[in-house]
């Protein structure tokens, strides 16, 4: 029980940190407020589902009937969450926003993936009987989930750098910068 409690806190400083981040600098595009909105959203379904055992845990359920109804309702939200994150990825593309770095969204949907077929297992009972390992799982995979996005927003600028391109201040458009009109890449001339 105290995994879980340890489990929600991170969840609110996931989804903490990744609202302080959006407001500040990663709501900038539309990629930008997709990865913004991604870490929310995963820190805010890790905390909900890694609440809810404690709650059940007041009831007169079983504990097979317990860790089956969690499991349940976590791969009700994190089918839900993983299916709108690949149909927005796939709209975004569409209309002419194409992933920053392909490497690390399919990363991210892999681990959502993963942590839909732990909370399936766990309901269903595969290989085990239903209880809390599966469902710690699933619950640290959705975190990691959020986490790439979250480290996906710090990483990008830096490759970017790296590879030369003009990285946008947050300031100023076309990466101007507020006491000189020269931008990054100007700036080695």
């Amino acid at each position: 029980v105290d995994f879980f409690e340890i489990i929600a806190e991170c969840s609110v400083a996931l989804a903490g940190f990744g609202a302080v981040h959006a407001v500040l600098r990663g709501a900038t595009n539309p990629r930008g407020a997709f990865r913004a909105w991604t870490v929310v959203v995963q820190g805010a379904v890790s905390f909900v589902l890694s609440v809810l055992p404690l709650v059940l845990t007041l009831t007169s359920l079983s504990n097979e009937s317990l860790w089956r109804s969690v499991s349940a309702v976590g791969l009700v939200a994190t089918s839900a969450t993983a299916y709108s994150f690949i149909v927005f990825d796939i709209r975004m593309t569409r209309l002419g926003h194409p992933p920053q770095a392909l490497a690390s969204i399919r990363i991210a949907q892999l681990f959502a993936i993963a942590s839909i077929l732990a909370l399936l297992a766990n309901f269903i009972g595969w290989p085990w009987q239903p209880g809390p390992f599966l469902y710690a799982v699933a619950l640290i995979l959705v975190l990691i989930t959020g986490l790439v996005a979250l480290l996906h927003a710090f990483i990008l600028p830096v490759l970017l750098v790296f590879d030369g391109k003009d990285v946008e201040s947050p300031q100023e458009p076309n990466g101007a910068m507020a006491n000189d009109e020269s931008t990054f890449s100007d700036s080695s001339q």
